[in-house]
């Protein structure tokens, strides 16, 4: 690359190839910036119209040096790059690499409203369309239906399903995936009719990869709108079962760590999602999924406090993820983990830090201005932690209408109907 100037045009493109090639044995090796340099470098040496002379090449090129650069946090040319791709793809087809880490992009920045909005309209165009307003009696029937598919239905039937090989809903299934994490925050009815909607798709056109993660995504939903355990238990083990052993099993883990820990506490101690989220965090990391490793990595603090960890070792833990989330430019779940922090600050007295953190209050009114549902729950929780704490139990009662008024069903409803349900016990004694 020292003497690229000197090079003809057929040695810059076996140059450009070479990089191409170094970059990819880098990112393997988790070597992200070192690989972001080589991918530079291979465009570097590319023709001075590219897309025109060298088109597979420069796709590929131009495809890594933003994967790398969203990986690395460093990459703040991604964005730049991406467009780029856009503008100059020759077919849909070749987009839906750049379309799927734009969403991702959009989504690192907390924007999940509008990473949906341009997630449904990549589902459109792919002839896969959702109404606007989802009624919650419509998505309980969907489920039922959906559940009748899955009855006594065992890995080894799913395996023995052909595999899905229409391109067209191999890419509505990998969009489809994307949905059911993005809309988490805000339109759950939606994430519950895209899981559906994934399953179909399996019995239909035949099993793919994303398959795997409409089971997790659809077991979440079986629970939380029906409250039937043993299915959803099932369907959790179904998944896993597939998960295991797959060439692509880090990148599973940490899209289906959240949606497993919805449904895994009903069997076992709360405090095991802590290790749950540990692995979910680790997976994306090794497999370069950035966004379900934050969102793990919040989780895990969430989950060390509300499990009864020292608050101490919950407040540094959060403080050490605080600074992964700076490095790698990811905002998504950085309220959530403030909101974690704080509330260990209020309960142990020690709210002594350089990082500028929110109060929950402030946390709670920028979520109710952009909407995120997912980070309302969470922050009315621990606000509610705090006053049960300190025996407020009028405050906790006050702060559990507002949590019900939210009008969303969550897993974590369990935990507030603990802290209330004492609270109304203990006012009650006091009032009798």
């Amino acid at each position: 690359n020292v003497c690229k100037e000197n090079l003809n045009q057929m040695e810059r493109l076996i140059f450009a190839r070479l990089n191409l090639s170094a970059g990819k044995h880098s990112m393997a090796s988790s070597s992200y910036e070192q690989a972001r340099g080589y991918f530079e470098s291979g465009i570097s040496l590319l023709h001075a119209r590219p897309w025109k002379k060298q088109y597979a090449l420069c796709l590929e090129l131009y495809e890594m040096s933003a994967v790398v650069g969203f990986m690395d946090g460093g990459g703040e040319n991604v964005s730049s790059r991406l467009d780029d791709i856009l503008s100059n793809a020759k077919c849909f087809g070749d987009t839906i690499k750049s379309r799927e880490l734009l969403l991702k992009v959009i989504a690192s920045r907390g924007e999940y409203a509008e990473s949906t909005s341009q997630c449904l309209s990549t589902l459109s165009k792919l002839g896969e369309n959702f109404p606007k307003e989802i009624e919650s009696s419509k998505v309980t029937k969907e489920i039922v239906r959906t559940m009748a598919l899955l009855k006594d239905i065992t890995k080894d039937d799913i395996r023995k399903l052909p595999l899905m090989t229409n391109p067209s809903k191999l890419y509505a299934m990998k969009f489809l995936s994307m949905l059911c994490t993005l809309s988490l925050t805000s339109r759950k009815n939606l994430c519950h009719l895209a899981s559906c909607l994934m399953v179909k798709f399996t019995f239909k056109y035949g099993f793919c990869e994303e398959s795997i993660h409409g089971l997790g995504d659809f077991a979440r939903g079986l629970l939380l709108e029906t409250q039937d355990i043993v299915n959803s238990i099932r369907i959790v083990s179904l998944a896993e079962s597939l998960m295991s052993g797959h060439p692509n099993h880090h990148a599973l883990r940490a899209r289906l760590t959240l949606r497993f820990c919805v449904v895994k506490p009903c069997t076992e101690p709360v405090q095991t999602c802590i290790e749950h989220y540990r692995n979910g965090f680790n997976s994306g990391m090794i497999s370069g999924d950035i966004e379900n490793a934050m969102t793990c990595g919040y989780l895990c603090c969430f989950s060390k406090m509300h499990s009864g960890n020292g608050l101490q070792s919950t407040q540094d833990a959060c403080c050490d993820f605080l600074r992964q989330l700076a490095k790698h430019k990811h905002v998504g779940s950085l309220n959530g983990t403030m909101s974690v922090f704080d509330t260990c600050a209020a309960l142990s007295g020690n709210s002594g830090n350089s990082l500028g953190i929110k109060t929950n209050e402030e946390i709670f009114e920028e979520a109710k201005q952009k909407k995120n549902s997912f980070l309302l729950h969470q922050v009315c929780l621990n606000q509610i932690f705090v006053q049960f704490y300190f025996r407020d139990h009028l405050s906790v009662m006050k702060l559990a209408e507002v949590y019900n008024n939210l009008d969303t069903k969550r897993a974590m409803d369990v935990i507030q109907v603990y802290f209330t349900g004492i609270s109304a016990l203990a006012l009650s004694r006091c009032n009798g």
